[in-house]
């Protein structure tokens, strides 16, 4: 163990990079943590503790540790440091591929990512995007059983390609917005998940093949918030839509287009 994150917990971290007083770049490099023998508390391959930089061209696998193994995480605070992960293969984790944090409800972190591979066979969560951070989540390849998780202050994921075997994205907090990806089905049950009343965020424009669910709204959407979507290939298009809210959407092979079963 090395280091502590600020939401708690220990880590053992392969490369730890804490506070540092400037940029700091990794480039071509391999960080494996195969064998690490680690069980007492999160096996991470890179940590940006507060600090600012850039991931490119970059491998994490083989993190994991008893449902505790991360490929990156970046971590926020009160120097509000910006990091980019780029161009780079994150895999074999067992809890979080990357994962982007602070303690902080504003926003202490700046987070881009873009161009990644994140991949894990298991029932665990691709990119994870949590309070305190605002990203910019671009053209990445995610395959995971949650492939998002977006609880974030401010930001967009768009333009990823999207493979879930459970959600392939669930938005957890107001404030970061869907639009372009490609969502495709693999045993998953909701394209989008749309868990908590939603008036800043946007989704829009994503495409959601083969679900069973295209996009659950739980009752939380509002007009004119989640649209200009294509669901083809579904049970349900729009699950728990609030009646008399008009969310409009393109449907094909779709047996129910809106469901109105709010509670």
């Amino acid at each position: 163990m090395n280091a502590t994150l600020d939401l708690g917990g220990s880590v053992a971290a392969q490369i730890y990079i804490n506070h540092a007083s400037g940029p700091v770049y990794l480039t071509n490099l391999t960080v494996d943590g195969a064998g690490n023998k680690v069980s007492c508390c999160y096996v991470v391959g890179i940590f940006y503790q507060e600090s600012s930089g850039t991931v490119n061209h970059v491998t994490a696998r083989n993190q994991q540790a008893n449902i505790k193994g991360v490929g990156i995480v970046l971590e926020g605070g009160a120097s509000v440091p910006s990091v980019t992960v780029k161009n780079s293969d994150i895999r074999y984790f067992d809890d979080i591929g990357l994962w982007a944090e602070t303690n902080s409800a504003g926003s202490e972190l700046t987070a881009t990512i873009e161009g990644n591979v994140v991949f894990t066979p298991g029932y665990y969560v691709g990119i994870k995007i949590d309070t305190g951070t605002t990203a910019t989540v671009t053209a990445n390849t995610v395959t995971a059983a949650t492939c998002f998780v977006l609880n974030g202050v401010a930001g967009t994921i768009s333009d990823n390609t999207i493979m879930s075997i459970g959600f392939g994205v669930e938005l957890l907090a107001d404030g970061m917005s869907v639009k372009n990806n490609k969502l495709l089905n693999g045993a998953g049950d909701v394209g989008i998940a749309v868990a908590v009343p939603i008036t800043t965020s946007q989704v829009t424009g994503n495409i959601i093949n083969s679900f069973p669910n295209g996009i659950a709204v739980y009752c939380n959407a509002t007009n004119n918030n989640v649209h200009s979507n294509i669901i083809t290939d579904a049970l349900y298009g729009l699950n728990q839509v609030p009646t008399g809210v008009v969310l409009p959407n393109t449907y094909f092979g779709v047996t129910t287009e809106t469901d109105h079963s709010c509670p």
